[in-house]
């Protein structure tokens, strides 16, 4: 058998030495829990469609999911041969204190033969720990992540390596060790969130131009935030992003023809200089809550920048969308889930009540009718006893 579904499974505590769920190609799990297991829930060689929705993986050692292949094995054989596509879809779930004493805390997946997309969207890491890749370690075609939340990574947030794309939108990074590496071709980056934070992001890609958009970085603290080794592009762009109260030597070290801020936000931000290299840099119409001559200082030499605005608190009003559902998610269907129950707990107790009303006073009436009648004590025909 290579297709499963399960649905609403409930598993509290398993210390077998093999997973839960294992060779499957195909898997549809929807609205199960899994805590306090000690091998991974889903593990499989060779995966054709994964799709995990609405569950909650909590207190799993060696991963929670494993979707990968042996480094002699040619992971794309069985799912080309078969002409179909390698998919994988984790959607709105939990991954909390999960943890591998090797790679990817909460999600293991794919390896340098991988030809597998691999969706996160509305997902939430906790918590979770590896040495290599706190919430995820991925190595695969091309990575998606929407309306997610990493927080609490104590290693190292995600690693990703994709033959493709990496695509990260409306995604929050908080109270967390970054040191991320993202190695793809090309990138598309917007509406991420990263505070609280220490250390790096560091983004190799092959493309000619990377762009970062309308995103917010606040109260992180290290050496340098963000590292593009992206020798052949040919610019780095930051458009409309907010730079907040953030310690750095370097806000930002690139390799390339030119890095580039155009209409970004920089408040308190106390980095001691906004880029390691100054030849090509360029901030254009920022505004800043220094001065010209704090923020000139800041700025390496054979950098510039024009049409700045200094001595203000304007900051850019980025929508990161609703990635704190990622948190709220399980607990709010299980609230849900209760308050539907106490709703109809309490119709039908009020219902109850009110046909216990109506038979006692149908009685009542008909005793009196009885008496009325001449007939004594014997009882109506209609009389249940109640």
């Amino acid at each position: 058998m290579i297709n499963l579904t399960i649905f609403a499974l409930t598993s509290l505590q398993s210390f077998g030495h093999s997973s839960a769920f294992s060779g499957y190609q195909s898997i549809r799990m929807l609205s199960c829990g899994f805590s306090n297991h000690f091998t991974p829930i889903l593990y499989s060689d060779f995966v054709k469609h994964y799709i995990v929705k609405g569950s909650k993986f909590s207190n799993v050692l060696n991963s929670a999911i494993i979707l990968d292949a042996e480094e002699d094995k040619v992971y794309k054989k069985t799912l080309v041969d078969s002409g179909g596509s390698s998919r994988v879809e984790i959607k709105r779930c939990l991954f909390l204190k999960c943890t591998s004493s090797g790679e990817g805390g909460g999600i293991k997946i794919g390896n340098d033969n991988s030809e597998t997309s691999f969706l996160i969207s509305s997902t939430g890491f906790s918590q979770c720990k590896a040495s290599v890749g706190d919430a995820f370690y991925s190595q695969t075609k091309d990575l998606s992540i929407s309306s997610s939340c990493i927080d609490t990574s104590l290693n190292n947030a995600f690693y990703a390596k994709e033959k493709s794309l990496i695509s990260l939108s409306q995604t929050t990074v908080s109270n967390s060790k970054l040191n991320v590496n993202m190695i793809c071709l090309r990138a598309e980056i917007s509406r991420i969130n990263v505070s609280g934070s220490i250390n790096q992001i560091k983004i190799k890609a092959a493309a000619e131009n990377l762009v970062i958009t309308n995103s917010n970085f606040g109260q992180n603290s290290g050496e340098t935030m963000l590292i593009f080794e992206t020798p052949g592009s040919r610019e780095i762009l930051f458009h409309s992003c907010n730079f907040i109260q953030n310690r750095y030597e370097y806000l930002v070290s690139f390799q390339g023809a030119m890095c580039r801020f155009a209409e970004c936000s920089l408040m308190s931000d106390q980095s001691s200089k906004y880029s390691r290299e100054g030849n090509g840099f360029v901030m254009a119409n920022c505004k800043f809550s220094e001065s010209e001559v704090e923020v000139k200082n800041r700025i390496p030499l054979q950098g510039d920048y024009s049409g700045c605005t200094f001595n203000t608190q304007i900051t850019i009003n980025n929508d990161m969308g609703q990635t704190y559902q990622c948190w709220d998610k399980m607990s709010s269907d299980n609230s849900s889930s209760k308050s539907k129950a106490a709703s109809i707990t309490v119709s039908v107790i009020f219902v109850g009540i009110v046909i216990a009303v109506l038979v006692v006073g149908i009685v009542y009436f008909g005793k009196r009718r009885c008496k009325s009648s001449k007939l004594g004590d014997q009882i109506p025909l209609f009389y249940t006893g109640l």
